[in-house]
């Protein structure tokens, strides 16, 4: 559920009513998820790229987040561990970080 927060529309995790240690929230905008940065999987934004597979590479860690008990743990190890690219500029690159999770 998004809440309008300072001329952005922002995720608020609170609002489902879930647990947030199991939650994460993918996401192409970091403004999305300023109220939850620790249960965020940035990942590159995309218009009309059928050849995209972004999504499709981070299944690997998805599947091992989903054995974790507590997704902080596993965010906080990829955010260690991510990967600056000069194709991505500053934005990190998850799904190879990702890969080292299976």
């Amino acid at each position: 559920s998004c809440v309008f927060h300072r001329g952005n529309y922002v995720k608020d995790l609170s609002r489902l009513g879930r647990e947030l240690s199991k939650v994460i929230i993918v996401d192409n905008s970091p403004a999305s998820y300023i109220f939850h940065p620790e249960n965020a999987v940035p990942v590159q934004s995309w218009f009309d790229d059928m050849t995209d597979t972004e999504l499709l590479d981070l299944i690997p860690f998805f599947e091992g987040l989903s054995r974790e008990d507590d997704v902080y743990s596993m965010l906080h190890r990829l955010c260690n561990s991510w990967i600056h690219m000069e194709l991505f500029g500053n934005f990190p690159c998850c799904y190879r970080a990702a890969t080292k999770w299976n």
